[in-house]
């Protein structure tokens, strides 16, 4: 009996110690907790102030991790934008220029920002297990299991909590106003593209280059910055730039064809010659001209430049005129020079690709780019002789010089006139079909081109024909080719054009430019078919006396 009473007070005592030991663990345990709400709070506290803190050492370069930077060589490697690009640059690739910030490299910098916040994670969770003390004692092991999670474990999640609580804030603060910034950019730069395309249609602007005759409605441009070679291929609003871009260089280049024409130099996007400055902001109207050898061709472009020239420098008259190329301004020069000295002007050379004359025309509306397009006469021998001279599909308008002298009936009555005086090869007929021929077999429609058909010297015609000289309106002129042996020349002419005027001119030095045989009037025509202002600036002068072709001629005429 008392061995049994012993051993109940024993146990009681044992008891009592663990129920002693296990009070003063939970209060241990309280503390350690209290500790441990009390470290998270300031642990989350400061990880999310780090949080908010983090993207700003990011983006300034002071963090571990590095934003990748969306530069136009990972733009080339196709890193930064889905897909080729669209518009004038899709044959080029991507322009060499940086992306806009928002959204391109702002994608970058975010990743940098999660992959700093990640190396910083990994940090903190090592730093919560690397120093703890361990024990092989499994009761001792919880324990110390136990301490390290409620002293270190609970905290360091905390501060990742805050950390993430904040750069989920940054990100959210940033997605809303990338959303705002992106719209924005979208709207604008559609409304820019509609601005540009009506400006584009208001003023008929295009690029008609000279040398390789081909069309666009997006020049490209060479970078501002002299120590640049970068040519920018399409200067539209979009994710290069929404009113202007940075160059790979770091040059700002203008957007928009109508900013870029009057700061940078414009090339050729299909042969790379450089184009007139402003090429792409105007109306550009085409005037060329074909015909037999001798026709008069060059004579005749000679005088209407001179004219223009004479015009630009009356004070009177408000034309201004602006010879565009080196070729168009030696042109003008040896024009005038020529016309001073009462001389005609050299023969064209014979080139299989000649280059025209531009001309920028101002004064008269809106600025018009003329070119004045020539061909030696050999390029109108046959139709493949004539073929590489791809402006002659560029304009609506062509302009057939005629040498009437080349008709037989006038050439027997030259003959016996005694006039000396220089008659074109061959036929007019085989240059006209030359052109013709070659634009129908190329599918060019000629009912949707309107024909010029301009008949030359005038005066040689009044000194053999004195009682009959050519007309000075289209019909009278049309009658007088028809009466005179050119009936089958205009049949065909009106087989094949829907719309054809006909002029009698004479390009001799001595002619005013008010009279209606100037070159002018057929360049007036031009203009006017190509939506520009004519040039006349007052009353053409009285016509001089001549002659109606018969009355059943002309009927014949309409007739046919």
């Amino acid at each position: 009996m008392p061995y049994v009473i012993a051993f109940v007070v024993i146990l009681g005592i044992a008891i009592f110690v663990v129920w002693i030991a296990f009070i003063y663990l939970m209060r241990l345990l309280g503390f350690l907790i209290a500790c441990s709400v009390v470290v998270a709070a300031f642990t989350f506290t400061a990880g999310l102030l780090w949080g908010v803190v983090l993207p700003i050492r990011v983006l300034r370069g002071r963090a571990s991790v590095t934003p990748r930077v969306a530069t136009p060589q990972l733009i080339r490697d196709g890193q930064i934008f889905k897909g080729a690009p669209r518009g004038a640059a899709r044959e080029f690739g991507w322009d060499a220029a940086w992306p806009l910030y928002v959204p391109y490299q702002l994608r970058f910098d975010a990743a940098a920002v999660r992959g700093e916040a990640a190396l910083l994670v990994e940090d903190v969770r090592g730093l919560a297990t690397r120093w703890w003390p361990t024990s092989d004692k499994v009761l001792l092991q919880a324990f110390l299991s136990v301490a390290r999670f409620l002293l270190l474990g609970i905290p360091a999640y905390a501060y990742i909590l805050g950390l993430f609580s904040g750069i989920f804030l940054w990100m959210t603060i940033v997605g809303v106003i990338q959303a705002l910034v992106v719209s924005a950019q979208w709207i604008t730069t559609r409304l820019l593209r509609i601005r540009e395309s009506r400006h584009m249609k208001k003023h008929a602007a295009t690029v008609k280059c000279t040398r390789c005759y081909r069309e666009t409605n997006m020049p490209s441009y060479r970078c501002l910055n002299p120590q640049c070679p970068r040519i920018h291929r399409d200067v539209n609003p979009g994710p290069l730039g929404i009113r202007t871009r940075i160059c790979e260089c770091e040059e700002k280049i203008p957007l928009t064809v109508a900013a870029a024409s009057r700061a940078l130099t414009a090339h050729c996007p299909f042969c790379d010659a450089e184009l007139p400055r402003g090429a792409g902001s105007r109306r550009v109207v085409v005037a060329p001209v074909f015909g037999s050898v001798g026709s008069g061709k060059t004579q005749f472009l000679a005088s209407t430049a001179t004219a223009l020239h004479s015009m630009s420098e009356d004070e009177g008259t408000p034309t201004g005129l602006s010879a565009l190329t080196p070729a168009a301004e030696q042109f003008l020069a040896s024009s005038v020079e020529e016309t001073s000295a009462g001389s005609a002007p050299l023969k064209t050379q014979h080139h299989d690709r000649p280059e025209g004359y531009p001309f920028l025309i101002t004064g008269h509306g809106s600025d018009v780019e003329l070119h004045l397009m020539d061909a030696a006469g050999e390029n109108f021998v046959h139709s493949d002789s004539s073929r590489s001279l791809g402006y002659l599909d560029l304009s609506t308008s062509l302009l057939f010089l005629l040498d009437p002298l080349t008709i037989p009936e006038v050439r027997e009555q030259l003959a016996l006139s005694g006039v000396g005086v220089q008659v074109a090869q061959g036929q007019a007929s085989d240059a006209y079909a030359s052109v013709v021929d070659r634009l129908r077999d190329s599918g060019e429609d000629l009912r949707k081109k309107k024909l010029a058909v301009v008949v030359t010297k005038a005066d040689v015609v009044a000194q053999i024909f004195a009682s009959e000289p050519l007309p000075e309106d289209s019909a009278g002129v049309r009658g007088w080719l028809y009466s005179h042996g050119g009936d089958n020349l205009v049949r065909r002419i009106e087989a094949d054009f829907q719309e054809v005027a006909y002029f009698g001119v004479d390009s001799t030095p001595g002619v005013s430019a008010r009279s209606a045989s100037h070159p002018l009037r057929v360049i007036d025509w031009v203009l006017a078919n190509g939506g520009a202002e004519p040039l006349s600036a007052g009353p053409v002068d009285p016509p001089s006396p001549g002659t109606d072709a018969p009355d059943e001629l002309n009927k014949e005429a309409a007739h046919s």
